[in-house]
């Protein structure tokens, strides 16, 4: 007759989760003599997100949350193909923040980057090129490239890599420097956020919900593994599931450009560029 509360453990909670889906893309992008991309095909395989939260109503076909940010892809693609195949390992899944964005956009940012190298291009000239029908993306990116000083020289062992999202009604480029460490460690020295989400209501908790996902992107892209055996999750506290930590957390300039777009969402958006730009 009186209300409980029940906690489990950290230990517990970690052990009996609900995992964001393990994922495998496969991209490939075709270029025309010039060096312009004019065709794009991505195919990504994984557990179904639908399935598992509405198995009574999903049907087999095409889960919607394992094709975000592949068939609405930002780069207007003349000939562009996606395919989903939907393949089950028995871990119960559910959405994870920025969802199936996190898996595509790490892989057709990196493909961008590719497809830069292969014809000697800048890798934001690049994507400045291909979004040039885009006038909203290319200013984000242009700003973006501005706040980091893309042109300037870095010393040896250093690096800079760029990455661009758009989604749930919001644009976001990010810049990452890296300085490698001995015996092949790296260190992330700074991020630079340009952010494009209509009017910003309230400055201070939009730049506070980027920040926070920033942290939350490295944190997956650096140590976000969760492993299982003999049926168990492999993880139980901070100790084997690490994050990023307040002395390994670079500094952080986010910057929100004045718009009239109607306003987007900013709760995943600043996740899905971490990996990318990494």
């Amino acid at each position: 007759g009186r209300p409980v509360l029940v906690l489990w453990s950290r230990e517990a909670d970690l052990a009996r989760d609900i995992y964001r889906p393990a994922a495998l893309a496969r991209v490939r992008a075709g270029l025309d003599a010039a060096g312009r991309i004019v065709a794009w095909r991505h195919r990504v395989v994984g557990p179904s997100i639908n399935a598992a939260e509405s198995p009574a109503a999903w049907q087999h076909g095409v889960d919607s949350f394992a094709v975000e940010g592949a068939v609405d892809l930002p780069y207007p693609i003349d000939h562009l193909r996606v395919d989903y195949a939907q393949h089950e390992f028995g871990v119960p899944v559910g959405v994870m923040r920025g969802v199936g964005y996190v898996v595509n956009v790490f892989a057709t940012e990196s493909l961008i980057d590719e497809a830069a190298l292969a014809v000697g291009v800048d890798p934001y000239r690049l994507r400045r090129t291909v979004l040039a029908p885009h006038p909203r993306l290319v200013r984000v990116l242009d700003e973006a490239a501005r706040m980091s000083g893309w042109d300037a020289p870095l010393e040896p062992g250093r690096g800079r890599g760029i990455a661009l999202t758009e989604c749930y009604g919001a644009v976001m480029v990010a810049v990452i420097e890296v300085t490698m460490q001995p015996r092949g460690r790296l260190s992330i020295d700074r991020v630079v956020a340009a952010v494009d989400c209509g009017p910003v209501v309230n400055p201070a908790i939009a730049e506070g919900q980027v920040e926070g996902a920033i942290v939350f992107g490295l944190s997956g892209a650096l140590f976000g593994e969760v492993g299982f055996k003999d049926g168990a999750a492999d993880v139980s506290n901070w100790d084997d599931y690490r994050v990023l930590r307040l002395g390994a957390t670079p500094r952080v300039e986010v910057r929100f450009l004045a718009s009239d777009a109607p306003i987007g969402g900013l709760g995943e958006i600043g996740v899905i560029p971490m990996a990318p730009a990494l």
